[in-house]
């Protein structure tokens, strides 16, 4: 019997000490990440015009990224992984959820494309659902060994009479092109439930750079390839410092 006792006592101590370690165990939130479009701060939408700040009037039709290693980063340097790739299609207005532990943070980081490790691999070794898979085959070169890190298409009006004067055509993607994005933003993510954080990137920024200035008569389209290359660095530059 006194054995017996002993034995219930145990038991409903462990089970205490069980469900105080559950307790203190970080609780797993949602956080759901948009990427708005905008132009000197004003947001646009995919096939509606809009003008930069030079007066070039500009309409984009199809842009999407992809993100790698996408983390959070707090104050004292330590991170938080969300996912190992990402991408995001600005022809839908549509948030990522993904699951982080709740906290402060001041800063977001990703690689703007697909990294190496994951660039050269066939769509079918992925679900079809998968960033990389087959329902996203289109996002991959074909012709050559690698995926379409982004693109930005749409058409351009200099003089902003109403007609559009040429093609916008900027498909870029190689692994010299793979770069690193950090935005400093504070930002706190409850423990429960889900909270919102939108980012975004602007188009008067990413042709009109100071000092990195898009031509839209001669640089107009890159497939990142041969002599392209140079336009497709140029252009590469520009997005990241249009991420905000």
């Amino acid at each position: 019997m006194i054995r017996l006792r002993y034995f219930w006592i145990l038991a409903l101590s462990m089970m205490v000490i069980f469900n105080s370690c559950k307790d203190e165990e970080p609780q797993q939130a949602t956080l759901n990440l948009k990427i708005t479009p905008v132009s000197n701060g004003a947001p646009i939408a995919m096939n509606t015009p809009f003008t930069l700040s030079n007066g070039v009037r500009v309409q984009l039709s199809s842009v999407y990224f992809y993100l790698s290693d996408l983390q959070l980063i707090n104050d004292n340097g330590s991170s938080s992984y969300l996912q190992e790739i990402s991408i995001y299609d600005l022809e839908v207005d549509e948030k990522i959820a993904y699951n982080v532990d709740g906290g402060s943070f001041t800063n977001i980081s990703f690689g703007l494309g697909v990294k190496e490790t994951l660039n050269h691999e066939d769509p079918a070794t992925f679900e079809n659902d998968h960033p990389l898979g087959f329902n996203n085959s289109s996002n991959n070169w074909g012709w050559d060994n690698g995926y379409i890190f982004y693109t930005i298409e749409g058409q351009y009006d200099l003089d902003n009479d109403g007609t559009f004067d040429g093609p916008l055509l900027y498909h870029v993607g190689k692994d010299d092109l793979y770069k690193s994005v950090l935005i400093n933003r504070e930002f706190a993510v409850s423990s429960v439930g889900e909270t919102e954080l939108e980012l975004f990137i602007d188009f008067n920024k990413v042709f009109l750079n100071t000092g990195n200035q898009i031509d839209f008569i001669t640089e107009n389209v890159t497939h990142s390839s041969g002599d392209g290359f140079a336009l497709a660095n140029k252009i590469n530059n520009n997005v990241i410092a249009s991420f905000e």
